[in-house]
């Protein structure tokens, strides 16, 4: 029997191949951005895989004040150099 993939791991590969190019193409993105341009509601979820599979990111802290005056907090998943990446064997 052929090994087919589920509905979750062929939108995670999807949601991977997203992510990683919008990176490469822009140097960062967070998660409205994500929400905004993909609808990719968990963006931690997808980086996380990423990193598992030895890409490098940073994760740089973000605030934003809303319509009501409240901070909001997010982070932003920003490129590592590809100098970095290449001295690591990634």
């Amino acid at each position: 029997m052929e090994y087919m993939q589920t509905d979750v791991e062929t939108k995670t590969a999807s949601q991977k191949e997203i992510i990683r190019s919008h990176i490469e193409r822009f140097g960062s993105i967070s998660s409205l951005e994500a929400f905004r341009l993909y609808n990719i509601t968990r963006l931690s979820g997808v980086m996380y895989i990423l990193r598992r599979e030895g890409f490098l990111f940073e994760s740089v802290p973000e605030t934003h004040v809303t319509s009501n005056g409240k901070k909001s907090r997010y982070a932003r998943y920003r490129s590592v150099n590809k100098n970095a990446q290449m001295e690591l064997g990634v």
